[in-house]
């Protein structure tokens, strides 16, 4: 059975009522995609809003038949709060998606399954993910979230600017089917913005050969990546996970290539020995639910040496405890770093 005009403008009033605590998800859970980014040192921004009232209601109207109530609206809606990551480049979809499953979960507790949309005979390009928060993001004030879902969408700038025009062209209400001109124009659209997604990559790589060749002072996390590359050069990923080493980093005064080489990479056999920690480390996590896994494709050998010399003053500079958060990844590395090092002296005695 449809939804009748009353029972839509029934689940219009309940939206209304509940919309606080979707602005108040969705505030958490962009601010959760912005860390995952700049963290990852990926070139993006992020936006968030929650559904207009309005939008909703024009939305149940065209597709009543679809809901036999206004508890159905809720169970069946996805959108109500949604989160858009928009990447520099396409390439990097991918890699933000991937984080994306590792940061939360699907809306039954499991992982997420994301899905790709990218259509034949289309320039729509994005990928979307349906996440809920984990339990330790849930502390005092955000209770009320528990079980509550976002969803959070995934394309280039330049893709987000064709899905955008192409959208409101077609779902524009009364506003007909699409002139062959109009259809001309979006195709040219399509063609700019795959030429201009070239462009970019090309334009980011000059940069970071402009700065690799700079030895002062770190300007940003952008320049300490393209800076600090060098020192392990498999490590095509450098720029996953650096975001938090590079603030620690700074903290303790490691500001240059020079001072970083010095103090963490004195020899030729250090970043031989990073892997070797790394591993080691990793074999120490197996099962771990809380640090699931550290990455030789990352800034993470260099963590692996910071460590080391760092680990404590890492822990002192983030308490843990209950109501103060969810502590982040390089805490909790640095914790389970010191209890390695722990369970390792006795050996080392022996």
């Amino acid at each position: 059975m449809a939804l009748d005009d009353a029972a839509i403008e029934a689940a219009v009033d309940r939206y209304r009522r509940e919309m606080d605590r979707y602005a108040k998800l969705v505030d958490l859970v962009a601010s959760a995609c912005r860390e995952l980014v700049s963290d990852n040192a990926i070139p993006a921004t992020v936006q968030s809003r929650v559904k207009d009232p309005d939008r909703l209601r024009s939305k149940l109207r065209k597709y009543r038949a679809d809901y036999d109530n206004p508890a159905e609206v809720f169970a069946a809606l996805k959108d109500l709060a949604g989160v858009r990551i928009a990447t520099y480049v396409e390439s990097d979809r991918e890699r933000v998606a991937a984080e994306v499953v590792k940061r939360f979960e699907a809306p039954d507790g499991g992982e997420i399954v994301p899905v790709i949309k990218d259509s034949e005979g289309s320039f729509y390009r994005a990928t979307h993910c349906q996440v809920r928060l984990l339990e330790e993001d849930l502390g005092p004030g955000y209770e009320n979230l528990r079980g509550d879902s976002c969803e959070v969408q995934i394309c280039s700038l330049l893709a987000h600017v064709w899905n955008e025009i192409e959208h409101d062209l077609n779902y524009k209400p009364l506003s007909g089917e699409l002139s062959a001109g109009e259809d001309r124009a979006l195709d040219a659209l399509g063609s700019l913005t795959r030429a201009g997604d070239s462009t970019i990559v090309n334009l980011l790589e000059a940069t970071d050969a402009r700065l690799a060749a700079n030895e002062g002072e770190f300007k940003d996390q952008w320049d300490f990546v393209a800076r600090a590359r060098r020192f392990f050069p498999d490590a095509d990923d450098f720029g996953a996970h650096s975001g938090q080493l590079f603030a620690e980093l700074l903290a303790e005064g490691l500001d240059t290539p020079l001072k970083i080489k010095e103090n963490l990479l004195p020899d030729a056999e250090a970043p031989a020995r990073a892997y070797e920690t790394l591993t080691a480390f990793q074999e120490y996590l197996e099962g771990d639910e809380v640090v699931r896994r550290v990455e030789p494709s990352s800034s993470d050998p260099l963590l692996m040496l910071f460590l080391e010399h760092h680990a404590q003053n890492v822990l002192e500079r983030h308490p843990g405890g209950r109501g103060k958060g969810r502590p982040p990844r390089i805490a909790s590395i640095a914790r389970r770093f010191i209890e390695m090092q722990e369970a390792a002296e006795p050996d080392a005695a022996a």
